[in-house]
């Protein structure tokens, strides 16, 4: 992995003269040294950074560049001199042709290893951030068939009808059996999808001539598989639809709980419109995250992995809990304990980092188990949030804030903020179908929304951020300086702007206490990550 010293004379390296332009025509040797978020291999020529499609660190080859610029170049793989170690036969027999995955031959391992030293290093080079305590990086034991969520494009192709994903950076349909990434029951709706589609005559939507009907299918699947949702998107409704309509009753699964038509006849890239049609089943479907329950509609934004979601949440449930010095909660620990294998025997390094106790083995994780099992009643961390406010940003339908209120029902109070409306219905139906009364939520900007909270006489003891992988806008980071914010739990999908972010805030008073990095999408480039910040003076150091 490069380190930032080298990436500051690479550049150094790029500005002057001793630089050479780089030809097309040209096969250049190059060593792979890094990749990029979007898993693309990076490497150096002659002091030109270049990017190399489907390369990974380790690899020695021979590069054809397509696309050279002042300061960087693109290239493909000519010939492949020597593999990577850590280079590893696809599993995904799609890998190559479909853009859903950047890492389908990189080593499991080796992609968690790589996601940990590239937040590591982002918070240090973009953030200057470096002292902290760090609590590891959760993987996936099973890191297969974990999205609950699926939006599936139509294209014809030699005349039947395909239905996958785009292919790598075009607009060209390939057409996917079996996916590696979705529930095993919703690969088995698809199967079903085929053949109505097949029976009801329906025209697959020609994006070039803009003619057809049927332009994608969204499923939605819960963990247990026993509730899906399925929106045909179509142009509009005709007697082909009907057919399909009819085909998809007349063998319905079990399993299949709604069915909805969304219109959308829009020209543009957008994948479904606000136009829905509920045709018949329930409105909703219910997943779980722990104990807490949540209804999905079509239009619900809901986290793709149920599993790392849980693990995700139950870090800032002992963050919550740290920030006032109590002890991580037993409820963590017990979900920990549920994922073991028996006792002595091989032990996922994993699952291990999951509860972050840093032993090197199952029997040394077991005796940090059992002392979190032995904290009596009266210290765990449900008691730690007692009589306080938690300010929840960039809620969408309420997930973090109604989880974590289930863990500490001494909450007084959770306000959500978020600027779409339907996510705030959902979130209040959400908090009401959970049983909680402890909520409140408003649609609007934060930084809109925080000031007039204040003049209500209302403080918050935490604050959550959420936000999107473009981060936070920078009118809400001075809000929150402005109003003293004393804690803030920072849920990041993005190191880079993660980084930019929290270098913002701590050039204003605050220190960056603990990081974990979480696997949300494995065989992708994505990286997740909880990060607990308090007001200097605030708290001491941990």
């Amino acid at each position: 992995m490069k380190s930032k010293s080298s990436k500051k004379r690479s550049k150094k390296e790029l500005k002057s003269s001793e630089a050479k332009v780089l030809d097309d025509k040209i096969l250049y040797p190059i060593t792979i040294e890094d990749i990029t978020e979007e898993g693309e291999g990076i490497g150096h020529i002659d002091g030109m950074t270049v990017f190399v499609h489907n390369a990974l660190p380790g690899d020695h080859l021979l590069t054809k560049l397509i696309k050279v610029k002042k300061r960087y170049a693109i290239g493909i793989i000519h010939q492949m001199l020597e593999r990577s170690e850590n280079r590893i036969t696809a599993p995904c027999p799609y890998a190559r042709q479909c853009g859903g995955c950047q890492l389908q031959e990189y080593d499991y391992a080796a992609q968690l290893a790589f996601k940990e030293n590239h937040l590591i290093e982002t918070l240090k080079r973009i953030g200057g951030i470096e002292t902290y305590q760090y609590d590891g990086f959760i993987g996936m034991a099973s890191p297969e068939h974990y999205r609950n969520k699926g939006i599936y494009q139509m294209a014809l192709v030699k005349s039947s009808g395909a239905v996958g994903f785009y292919r790598k950076r075009s607009h060209d349909i390939v057409d996917v059996k079996q996916c590696m990434l979705q529930t095993q029951s919703t690969n088995d709706l698809i199967y079903l999808l085929r053949g109505w589609i097949e029976r009801s005559g329906i025209a697959i939507y020609n994006e070039k001539t803009a003619e057809g009907i049927l332009r994608r299918v969204m499923v939605r699947d819960t963990q247990k598989g026993d509730a899906m949702m399925v929106v045909f998107v179509v142009t509009k409704r005709d007697k082909t639809v009907d057919r399909l309509l009819a085909a998809v009753k007349a063998e319905l699964p079990p399993t299949l709980k709604s069915v909805y038509l969304n219109y959308n006849a829009d020209l543009g890239n957008t994948a479904l419109s606000y136009d829905y049609e509920h045709v018949y089943g329930d409105p909703e479907i219910i997943d779980t995250i722990g104990t807490a329950s949540f209804k999905i509609s079509p239009q619900s934004f809901f986290q793709i992995n149920r599993v790392q979601t849980e693990r995700l949440y139950d870090v800032v449930v002992r963050y919550a809990s740290d920030i006032f010095g109590e002890k991580q909660a037993i409820e963590v620990a017990q979900n920990f304990e549920q994922m073991q294998p028996a006792a002595k025997q091989p032990c996922d390094e994993t699952i291990v980092n999951t509860v972050n106790t840093g032993a090197e083995t199952c029997d040394a994780a077991a005796g940090d188990i059992e002392n979190a099992k032995n904290i009596e009643d009266g210290d765990n961390g449900d008691n730690a949030l007692e009589g306080l406010t938690v300010l929840d940003l960039y809620c969408g339908i309420g997930s973090i804030g109604i989880y974590l209120a289930k863990h500490n029902p001494r909450i007084a109070r959770i306000i959500g903020v978020e600027v779409v409306s339907n996510a705030i219905e959902d979130a209040r139906v959400n908090a009401a179908f959970n049983g909680l009364e402890n909520t409140e939520y408003h649609v609007g900007k934060a930084e809109a929304v925080m000031p007039m909270l204040k003049e209500r006489g209302i403080t918050t003891d935490l604050v959550i951020l959420d936000p999107p992988r473009k981060g936070c806008d920078e009118a809400l980071l001075s809000t929150l300086v402005a109003m003293a914010v004393q804690n803030i739990i920072y849920v990041s999908c993005k190191p880079s702007t993660l980084a930019r972010d929290l270098k913002y805030l701590t050039e204003n008073g605050f220190i960056v206490q603990k990081v974990t990095g979480v696997d949300m999408f494995p065989w992708t480039g994505h990286v997740e990550a909880i990060i607990l910040m308090t007001r200097s003076g605030s708290g001491e150091k941990k």
